[in-house]
């Protein structure tokens, strides 16, 4: 079970948490590219859930993932992404 919970008997996982504890060391969600972080900004990207999760899976994070955490940051990014489209 990875740092943001997730596991047996627990709440769903939380995509905002799971991004904001797991994701924002590299990315952010802002809509506006930063210099200072390594993997850019990913609200000016277009993703389905399935490609957000295929980028999930291979990120480096302080723990693995449990699959409700992939797909909840999954969702949780595509979700941005739609509502951050000009």
């Amino acid at each position: 079970m990875g740092a943001a919970g997730g596991g047996c008997g627990a709440e769903p996982p939380s995509g905002a948490h799971v991004f904001s504890s797991e994701c924002t060391a590299c990315h952010t969600l802002s809509g506006h590219e930063s210099g200072h972080v390594l993997g850019g900004d990913l609200a000016r990207r277009r993703m389905s859930v399935a490609e957000v999760e295929s980028f999930v899976r291979v990120m480096p994070v302080r723990q693995r993932l449990s699959e409700d955490q992939i797909h909840a940051v999954s969702r949780y990014v595509a979700a941005a992404q739609a509502r951050l489209a000009p």
